[in-house]
């Protein structure tokens, strides 16, 4: 039980801090590369979520590693989309589709790095 909980409250716990950010209205730092810095936060929180369900479903049990990484993208991916819709409903942010794709590109890099570590140390 407690390997579990090792596994699986990092995952729940970076997905509620991303949850907790998305319902604040303004997250502007206030430096002219505020845009910037925001989108590719946007790529490195859900990079890193994605590594944290990848790691959790790998090793949850031997039944998930071959589908772990098609799995973790796609949760991720479902996740990113309903973080948009929270922020929908949240005064000053909106919801939007471009955010998703940038998000994706987090997952996409988070798969390509997990396809290189398997490839360079020989797992399968």
């Amino acid at each position: 039980m407690m390997h579990l909980v090792k596994l699986w409250l990092p995952v729940f716990i970076w997905a509620a801090g991303i949850y907790f950010f998305s319902g604040i209205s303004d997250l502007s730092t206030g430096l002219e590369q505020d845009h910037l810095i925001r989108k590719f936060g946007h790529i490195l929180e859900y990079l890193i979520l994605f590594l944290l369900l990848y790691r959790a479903l790998y090793r949850t049990s031997a039944a998930f590693q071959r589908s772990s990484v098609p799995f973790a993208a796609a949760a991720t991916l479902l996740y990113a989309v309903s973080d948009e819709f929270h922020q929908s409903f949240v005064a000053g942010r909106t919801g939007s589709f471009i955010d998703v794709c940038i998000d994706s590109i987090g997952i996409g890099i988070g798969v390509l790095l997990i396809r290189f570590v398997f490839y360079k140390f020989g797992k399968t």
